[in-house]
């Protein structure tokens, strides 16, 4: 009697050749906003909830925040926002050197983007005399006097102010200069 046994031998099939890859975790990688973006955020972040504009300055616009508080930040439709960026960041800086002072308006709160000020619920000193033809002489140089006050205050704090116009001094809500 005569057995057949058959073998039959599986090898491996050899694995493709691996070469040797880095690989990158692109979550960790910084992702670089287009521009449209960066200002839809900047925007976002300095209006918050805020659609009331109701300043445009040459690089900043200025929101009514509700609250008697108004947020100041860069204008978010500027070519170059650094350019824009750089003020706010600056006047941020002044208020926390100055501190309080009755002639400067209060500082409620600074970020990197925004600076949130108190309202003027009078606007400022050239609105106030443009709209208000008949403005007492009296009123007009206590106007003079405490924007005066303001300047050589902020000078004596070794802060340069190189735009003195009456459209920079704000009428808090007894009509004195902020």
């Amino acid at each position: 009697m005569s057995i057949l046994i058959t073998l039959t031998v599986h090898r491996p099939q050899a694995s493709p050749t691996t070469k040797d890859v880095s690989y990158t975790d692109p979550s960790k990688e910084p992702i670089e906003p287009k521009t449209d973006e960066l200002q839809a955020l900047i925007y976002t972040l300095v209006a918050g909830t805020s659609s009331n504009l109701i300043g445009v300055g040459v690089f900043t616009h200025l929101y009514d925040l509700g609250d008697r508080r108004v947020r100041k930040g860069p204008a978010p439709d500027l070519d170059n926002l650094d350019l824009a960026i750089k003020p706010v960041r600056r006047e941020g800086e002044s208020h926390s050197h100055l501190g309080d002072y009755p002639r400067v308006i209060k500082c409620l709160a600074k970020e990197n983007l925004f600076v949130d000020l108190k309202y003027a619920p009078h606007g400022h000193v050239e609105s106030c005399l443009k709209s208000h033809c008949d403005t007492s002489e009296e009123c007009r140089i206590r106007f003079a006097q405490e924007v005066i006050e303001a300047a050589v205050f902020i000078d004596s704090r070794g802060i340069i102010h190189s735009d003195l116009a009456a459209c920079q001094f704000l009428l808090n809500d007894t009509l004195h200069v902020d």
